[in-house]
């Protein structure tokens, strides 16, 4: 009796561990490619158009349109401005309708309504890295959780790996598979030791940064929580219902700019707009600053500054909490440093699938465990080509309907889960790989079909950001076909040995 109860608990250790694992690996790897999500935009909508950068008039015309739609008179109205930057080529209008969130696209230069171009593909991973796609609060605290569990598997690592300096240049590659993967997995934890832990403590961060702001919050201002929202948010919004003028967007922006200098505008959020009450909210970032969008608070009736929201110019918890997000989604270097990011979220994805590897290389390793951990470790990159390409060459309204493509790309996880009960673990990554492999390659056919004589614009300065999706989905495509490939001729050289995970 004691020996099947000390198995029952064994078996649910391992199902944990391994279910942990899998979870863990699907955040890390969506965050791998959310990390481009505003480069793969333009891609993502076929978008050639060159960046301009809004006309100060074509704004102004844009809200105006929004605005005269939307309420008579303009009063009481509630929007925000979603300027144009080198990666999304209109401005955004997104307000309220009658039948539920609306969002407008204008020309930056003229101010005219231009139709909505493109899919929600990139929305959809974003929000599998932030939330694994579950009802907030609690898919972010499930995420957060998952970095404290990165965490301490980071800071055991480190104090069970005695010899570090030996470690980080041990690879026994002619020994045993379970000897070559624990090897590969120190060394890829040991050199990647600082981002690792950066990516784990600024994620646990951020999956709970509502209960820590809100516990810092009633512990500084001691249970006062009118005071603690007063010193933590902008200044809210007291609707007189008397009409008012409204200074222009566009003077909203620079006067914003004046209170608050380096800031590149990015977002405006208006609230009450027509109203003498109306507040008018102008975010954005500081470039190459660990600087977590700060803003600038006005009157929207008289431009005079209501508050100066920046956490960098704070206390020591302040200049942290700014710290966070830049660190983790890699937004104070450019482009350079999100490929390094990139490189760097690879190796965290290794060390998962090293570590459950290492698991499923033992002696008892159980088919059932290495084919779910084959669908998952494989399953996904496919389901996510098969989402990009499925947002670039599905209907408009589809495409960009969250809730639809949200969908599709758990049906597309189906089939990755599955297959390798259908075709054994190690057929099942081949033939996966040369799935995602093709659809990745395709990129630049979808980009000639798609746009017709246009896409010839892709190779010059209007389309660069589409050129580099192109070239970086090529070349991943290929990457993944040879490694494919690779595969299925080591399967048919060692056949008579069965097929698993590792082989």
């Amino acid at each position: 009796m004691r020996q099947a109860v000390l198995k029952s608990l064994y078996d649910l250790h391992s199902w944990v561990g391994l279910v942990l694992g899998l979870i863990l690996y699907i955040v890390c790897f969506s965050g791998v490619v959310a990390l481009f999500d505003a480069e793969l935009g333009p891609w993502d909508r076929g978008d050639v158009r060159a960046y301009g950068g809004p006309a100060p008039a074509g704004l102004d015309r844009a809200v105006a349109h929004v605005v005269v739609g939307i309420a008579d008179e303009g009063r009481g109205v509630n929007f925000t401005v979603r300027l144009p930057t080198p990666y999304r080529q209109t401005v955004a209008v997104d307000h309220r309708g009658a039948d539920g969130p609306v969002t407008e696209q204008f020309d930056p230069m003229t101010g005219e309504p231009v139709p909505s171009r493109g899919s929600v593909s990139t929305t959809i991973l974003t929000r599998l890295h932030t939330d694994l796609l579950l009802p907030q609060p609690w898919g972010r605290y499930l995420v957060g959780g998952l970095g404290i569990v990165m965490l301490l598997s980071v800071i055991s690592g480190v104090i069970l790996h005695r010899k570090i300096i030996r470690d980080a240049f041990t690879l026994r590659l002619d020994r045993s598979l379970r000897l070559k993967w624990t090897d590969l997995h120190k060394a890829v934890g040991l050199w990647g030791l600082p981002f690792h832990f950066t990516m784990a403590l600024t994620g646990a961060i951020l999956g709970f940064v509502g209960l820590i702001l809100m516990y810092t919050a009633v512990v500084a201002f001691k249970g006062d929580l009118g005071s603690a929202a007063a010193e933590m948010m902008a200044p809210g919004v007291i609707a007189t219902g008397e009409a008012a003028p409204m200074m222009p967007v566009s003077a909203l922006i620079e006067m914003a700019g004046e209170a608050l200098p380096g800031i590149v505008p990015e977002v405006v959020m208006v609230r009450a707009y027509g109203d003498s009450g109306a507040v008018a909210e102008v975010m954005g970032n500081v470039p190459g600053s660990l600087v977590y969008y700060p803003s600038v608070s006005l009157e929207a009736a008289t431009g005079a500054v209501l508050g100066v929201t920046d956490w960098s110019a704070g206390g020591i918890g302040k200049r942290v909490y700014a710290m966070v997000t830049p660190l983790h989604y890699a937004s104070y270097g450019g482009f350079a440093l999100k490929v390094l990011y990139a490189l760097l979220g690879a190796g965290s994805c290794f060390l998962v699938v090293s570590g459950l590897s290492i698991w499923h290389a033992r002696p008892h390793g159980r088919a059932t465990m290495q084919h779910l951990t084959t669908g998952v470790v494989y399953g996904l990159p496919l389901a996510i080509a098969g989402l990009l390409v499925a947002g670039r060459v599905a209907a408009p309204a589809f495409a960009a309907d969250e809730r639809g493509m949200t969908l599709l790309f758990l049906l597309f996880c189906c089939p990755g889960v599955a297959w390798p009960w259908l075709r054994g673990a190690a057929r099942a990554a081949s033939e996966m790989l040369l799935g995602t492999g093709l659809l990745l390659a395709a990129f630049p056919a979808l980009t000639i079909v798609g746009g017709g004589a246009e896409s010839y614009q892709v190779w010059g300065v209007a389309g660069a950001p589409v050129a580099t999706a192109d070239i970086a989905g090529f070349l991943l495509g290929l990457g993944a076909l040879a490694w494919g490939m690779a595969e299925g001729r080591r399967l048919r050289r060692r056949h008579d040995r069965g097929a698993d995970f590792q082989d």
